[in-house]
């Protein structure tokens, strides 16, 4: 020990960890594809992959026509946009996981010609690749060549070809020269299973190590697809958007605007639109910028987005469907009015569940940091304090009302001992009028002489 500890010793304890809180401007687009030639690959444990710009998703692999990388432009063209897209994975039917076998290694002399899928492949001479592995290794390469996006293959043991992609079938292989000749190929084919609907891709994606998104979309028109898709957000608390180009919604009824509306779906919001399936990619792009809460989604416009035409009646028939719509006012593209299909406000929403989980991290920071919250009227005041926190937050980010929060917590003694005996303090109660925002106006006036 120093000298100076013997005379002064001081010991500090550090209380600073911090609970971790989910983020709520992780943006996640869905698409059902042949995932075959795209890098980090994509299969059933590894359903959704993370990027940092549209030049990340094609380089990876996704052809710059495909729903995918046209999606991910939309939403790092907008002007601030958020930094990084999660692509999730639906499997589609047809897809397995193939293992050709040789019987035996190929040798000095030996011509291999390998058929699959009835396509004769170019034959393989040893004495040109020069080792058995060789062989191998330019059968793999003749089968990507050959069927690029279709089918991955890569020698994956001892006389062994992996295949991923397609269905393979017809797998013949016929070896000339050398001393032997006489390998023959065997085919082993583990279909890999689709999803049968979006609510069994979703939980996939959800279990899924890069699960972090909480607003989502996918790529579908399918009503029944789209209705899946608003329930499984609705159970999972995310916030989901849809585009749609059905009519039905600006001039009849029996469509997603109408069902969500119907069924009281709170978080998921639907805008028209018939010719530009990446709407909502944009709007996320921008809008989860924004602090959750602090920013209304209506009168927003769009980077690279084109707006909509429609008359005054087929504007009334989607707003009364609590639809969205992105049309041109006095030349002004303008989002309205952003709302989710129950009616409720997207920034509401999105307000809500940040400042659910502020609380939830400030009041779980608490109880992890010291040794014991007491039962008593310290430590209620201790909870109580940090839910004040929270919702002081809560009127930085223009979600709640200045000053009007009121706040309810018993005392130590109206705690009944069940509740003491389980540890649980219960009866803690806050009310907390919205803040709002202004959409619209009415202003009258008069000129005179």
């Amino acid at each position: 020990m120093a000298e100076i500890d013997e005379i002064v010793e001081v010991n500090i304890s550090r209380q600073t960890s911090v609970a971790s809180m989910a983020s709520f401007s992780e943006h996640l687009i869905a698409d059902c594809f042949n995932p075959v030639g795209i890098k980090p690959k994509f299969d059933k444990t590894h359903r959704v992959r993370i990027f940092g710009s549209a030049a990340e998703v094609a380089e990876a692999g996704f052809d710059t026509d495909s729903w995918v990388y046209k999606a991910a432009e939309r939403q790092f063209s907008q002007s601030p946009h958020i930094k990084q897209i999660y692509v999730g994975w639906k499997a589609p039917s047809g897809l397995a996981d193939t293992k050709l076998t040789f019987s035996s290694d190929f040798i000095a002399g030996n011509e291999a010609v390998l058929t699959l899928n009835a396509i004769t492949l170019d034959s393989v001479a040893y004495n040109t690749e020069g080792s058995n592995a060789a062989v191998l290794e330019k059968l793999a390469e003749l089968i990507n060549a050959e069927f690029a996006g279709r089918l991955e293959a890569s020698v994956s043991g001892e006389n062994e070809i992996s295949i991923f992609g397609t269905a393979v079938s017809g797998v013949n292989v016929a070896v000339t020269g050398g001393d032997t000749h006489n390998q023959t190929v065997t085919a082993s084919v583990k279909a890999i299973a689709a999803d049968t609907d979006w609510t069994t891709a979703l939980n996939a994606m959800l279990n899924d190590q890069n699960n972090g998104f909480y607003a989502c979309e996918i790529h579908s028109e399918v009503l029944t697809d789209l209705q899946d898709f608003a329930q499984w957000v609705q159970a999972n608390e995310k916030l989901g958007g849809i585009v749609s180009s059905d009519s039905t919604i600006i001039d009849g009824e029996g469509d997603i605007a109408d069902w969500l509306k119907t069924n009281n779906i709170d978080r998921v919001f639907c805008f028209f639109s018939p010719n530009d399936p990446y709407f909502v990619s944009g709007l996320f792009g921008k809008m989860l910028t924004k602090h959750p809460g602090s920013a209304t989604w209506a009168h927003k416009a769009l980077e690279s987005t084109p707006t909509v035409e429609l008359s005054a009646g087929e504007r009334n028939v989607a707003l009364s469907k609590n639809a969205n719509i992105y049309t041109s006012v006095s030349s002004l593209p303008l989002t309205r009015w952003g709302t989710t299909g129950s009616g409720e406000y997207i920034d509401v929403i999105h307000g809500c569940d940040w400042l659910k989980a502020k609380i939830q991290q400030l009041v779980l920071t608490t109880l992890a940091n010291q040794d014991k919250v007491a039962f008593d009227d310290t430590g209620i005041e201790s909870i109580k304090s940090q839910l004040k926190a929270g919702l002081e937050q809560g009127v930085t980010y223009s979600i709640l009302k200045a000053g009007e929060y009121t706040i309810e917590c018993p005392t130590a003694a109206e705690v009944d001992a069940a509740a003491k005996a389980e540890r649980k303090l219960p009866d803690v109660k806050f009310n907390a009028p919205l803040s709002g925002a202004i959409h619209k106006t009415a202003i009258n006036g008069v000129v005179t002489l």
